[in-house]
């Protein structure tokens, strides 16, 4: 499907994440730093609100059997575009 706006994708997922019938399971992001002088200092909380285009979301809920696109092949052939 394509939308043009981040919140119309969201909902599209959240609606069809519903009509599957198995357990939700959530994956949060990360947060580390390598350098702590390079650190800045912001909340965590504020950190991972943050939603713009070109960050992932920090909070992914899915299902077994959800269709994803990974934006790169982590573990081939487990972990890599067109698997389930």
């Amino acid at each position: 499907m394509l939308a043009n706006r981040n919140d119309v994708v969201e909902k599209l997922n959240v609606t069809i994440q519903k009509q599957l019938p198995r357990q939700e399971y959530a994956y949060k992001s990360i947060d580390c730093i390598l350098n702590d002088d390079e650190a800045v200092q912001y909340p965590i909380e504020f950190l991972n609100s943050i939603q713009t285009p070109d960050l992932q979301a920090h909070n992914l809920i899915l299902k077994v059997g959800a269709a994803i696109i990974l934006t790169r092949n982590i573990d081939v052939p487990r972990l890599c575009n067109g698997t389930r």
